[in-house]
């Protein structure tokens, strides 16, 4: 019973080991990972894209901009919460599926089919702070437009 604990330890160790893959690497060493598991984290941003049974997310690497299309089921789906958009910070992401530089099954499309999704960290919706001195500078800026195109109709001739 040891050696089968041993033996399982070592194969999971040895299978689920790999390092995260940046997105940046599966579109510049595609090859590499065509058709191969890899595992990726970034943050879960746009719409959730609904196709029959499956549901489109895409990803965007956390240090790059770069963003890769997963496929998952509904229910799988339904532990991102939070998708990044303007004033939401999407869920922080690590998932794990098999990687295809051409889909067989979408037309073609560079994606990964997931197996695995780990919400990693909550995202969170936030204020955007507008710096005063912004403003004030802003509202200068338009005082000298409104004086130059003053200053110019006065100035020349009318035809």
């Amino acid at each position: 019973m040891k050696k089968f604990f041993i033996l399982y330890f070592l194969i999971n160790l040895f299978l689920f080991s790999e390092n995260l893959v940046n997105i940046k690497d599966l579109y510049q060493k595609s090859k590499r990972y065509d058709n191969k598991i890899v595992r990726i984290r970034g943050e879960a941003i746009g719409e959730k894209i609904r196709r029959g049974k499956e549901i489109c997310i895409n990803i965007k690497d956390e240090n790059e901009d770069y963003v890769i299309g997963v496929i998952l089921d509904k229910k799988m789906s339904e532990i991102i919460e939070n998708l990044g958009r303007y004033k939401v910070k999407g869920d922080i992401v690590e998932i794990e599926g098999i990687y295809y530089e051409n889909c067989p099954f979408h037309l073609g499309k560079r994606d990964i089919h997931v197996m695995k999704i780990e919400v990693v960290l909550k995202g969170e919706k936030y204020t955007e702070q507008i710096s005063i001195h912004k403003v004030i500078f802003s509202l200068f800026l338009v005082f000298c437009v409104i004086f130059v195109i003053y200053y110019y109709h006065k100035v020349s001739p009318i035809k």
